[in-house]
């Protein structure tokens, strides 16, 4: 099959080429229809770019990249249990992919099983120790279980492996305000913020800070 890029300022007409090519080409059909589902996802059409996906794995069930795109589908969608259900069927085909580790422990966070949460991060990092993301995500699990010794471990593990991650500051800022260690926190919320002007407006409703919202120094912070 010709490679046909997908035209992100011409949708229909890239979904065009696709249908002519699944129509010329019946043999590739598997590759197209995931082609089209990546599109439709493009377009936010997300229960059509899930019947492709699934069109795809029809054909090849083992086709790892979309049985990754249909968890993530789920994920938009808010169905944590049909993403995680998916991405662990991604593993069965690439039980190495780091991002599959991650995503399943945000799925597990979103539903309340920190510690299994904690078990794909952990699991993650033996392929990838120098993702910064899982390390952060580790560290907001063990804050969340009111670990936060160990929290701060992971915080600070994930800022030495990218002092610019701006959610990496903003979880250790959080971790700070739970333990009550106002200057710190604030130190690092102030950082996140230079980094993303976004989280000036997280914090603002983050529970997370409760213990510092009503100083004068977090409103300031705040306020801009």
């Amino acid at each position: 099959m010709d490679n046909t890029e997908i035209d992100l300022s011409n949708y229909e007409k890239t979904l065009k080429k696709l249908r002519t090519l699944l129509k010329n080409n019946p043999g590739e059909a598997c590759e197209i229809y995931f082609q089209m589902g990546n599109i439709y996802r493009e377009m936010n059409q997300l229960s059509t770019a899930k019947f492709y996906f699934k069109k795809a794995l029809q054909i090849d069930p083992k086709f790892f990249e979309a049985r990754y795109n249909l968890g993530q589908i789920y994920s938009l969608l808010r169905k944590s249990k049909k993403a995680l259900r998916e991405y662990k069927r991604a593993l069965n085909i690439n039980p190495y992919d780091v991002e599959t580790y991650l995503n399943i422990g945000v799925e597990l966070s979103s539903l309340g099983k920190r510690k299994e949460a904690i078990k794909a991060y952990k699991q993650g990092l033996l392929f990838d120790p120098n993702s910064f993301v899982l390390y952060s995500n580790l560290g907001v699990e063990y804050a969340d279980l009111g670990k936060y010794n160990q929290a701060l471990r992971c915080h600070k593990k994930a800022l030495g492996l990218n002092t610019y991650y701006d959610n990496g500051w903003y979880n250790l800022a959080c971790t700070y305000a739970l333990m009550g260690r106002q200057d710190k926190a604030l130190r690092a919320l102030k950082i996140a913020i230079k980094l993303n002007e976004e989280n000036r407006k997280f914090a603002a409703k983050d529970p997370d800070f409760m213990n510092i919202k009503g100083t004068k120094a977090f409103q300031d912070l705040i306020e801009g």
